[in-house]
């Protein structure tokens, strides 16, 4: 099977491998700290996959380090913890609150949901924590195997628009091949979490992406078949895939994603607060100028990590 990643070396640079320690200690850390507060975490992404998928925290760069806070009406007392810990709220978002540990330079993101416009989709955080699985060489819990190829796609698919690294597919290839062993189970956690669409579009998209890159899982073919038919063919009709990041085209992916159409409006135009959160609130206007240029320079920026 071909994922697209075959081609780097099969050593990273050194210090990729210092980074992925730092990143690896700090979520240890802070999740120590949380639990000592009775808060439960579990990690997210890149992170959540590194070892199993990649065989080493070297071996799948991340720009940062993402966990999903389980007690979410405690929102703010992680929020807490983490400037107990020293370290700097840098940024906010409707879904998470940034942190950075000035020390070591980790970037540490804290969600309030598994996407943008909380409570579009209908995950219920103590059903992810009740059927978690733990992290490889760590102390840390990740998503369950059908929770976490469903994340995968949301995060690449909705998340991103599709505009997304070479890991983010990867993840999802390496993830359901590993353990998407029965499509059927997969597709029924997306419908319970309103994301069937977000994983019909992620598995067209890759079938598109892939062409020329050689065979994928055998369950991408049927999973194929839940990808809405207007979505289809606007990914049959990019030019380039993975397209390049373009505010208008994220809007139209999440619009076709979203559960709830009306929903997913209310979410983006007027999203609440993040609770804990110190930084002034970037005007409508402020946000869109924002979306599009983080999006212009994570796509352009040489050497661009995955979260």
């Amino acid at each position: 099977m071909a994922t697209g990643l075959e081609s780097k070396p099969a050593h990273q640079p050194y210090w990729l491998a210092l980074r992925g320690t730092q990143q690896m200690d700090l979520a240890v850390r802070f999740n120590l700290a949380a639990q000592a507060q009775g808060l439960r975490l579990l990690a997210l992404k890149g992170i959540s996959v590194a070892e199993e998928l990649y065989g080493g925290m070297e071996h799948r760069p991340m720009a940062d380090v993402d966990l999903l806070v389980v007690d979410t009406y405690r929102f703010e007392e992680v929020g807490r913890v983490a400037r107990a810990m020293g370290l700097a709220e840098t940024a906010a978002s409707d879904h998470a609150l940034v942190f950075k540990e000035p020390a070591s330079g980790v970037v540490l993101e804290l969600h309030i949901s598994l996407t943008s416009c909380p409570g579009l989709f209908s995950v219920d955080t103590e059903s992810l924590w009740a059927r978690r699985k733990p992290l490889l060489r760590s102390a840390l819990c990740r998503l369950a195997d059908e929770d976490l190829i469903v994340h995968l796609a949301m995060h690449t698919a909705f998340q991103h628009g599709f505009a997304a690294n070479e890991y983010h597919y990867g993840d999802f290839v390496r993830a359901l091949d590993r353990f998407g062993t029965n499509a059927e189970r997969i597709a029924i956690r997306a419908r319970d979490f309103g994301a069937t669409s977000a994983l019909g579009a992620m598995a067209m998209a890759l079938s598109r992406r892939s062409a020329k890159e050689g065979s994928l899982p055998g369950q991408i073919e049927s999973l194929r078949g839940l990808c809405p038919t207007a979505l289809a063919r606007w990914i049959e009709a990019q030019a380039d895939f993975p397209p390049p990041a373009n505010l208008a085209a994220l809007a139209i992916v999440r619009y076709r994603l979203a559960p709830s159409a009306w929903g997913y409006i209310v979410r983006a135009l007027f999203p609440k607060k993040i609770p804990g959160r110190t930084l002034p609130r970037a005007s409508v206007l402020g946000r869109i100028s924002n979306l599009a240029r983080v999006g212009l320079v994570e796509r352009t920026r040489p050497g661009s990590l995955p979260s």
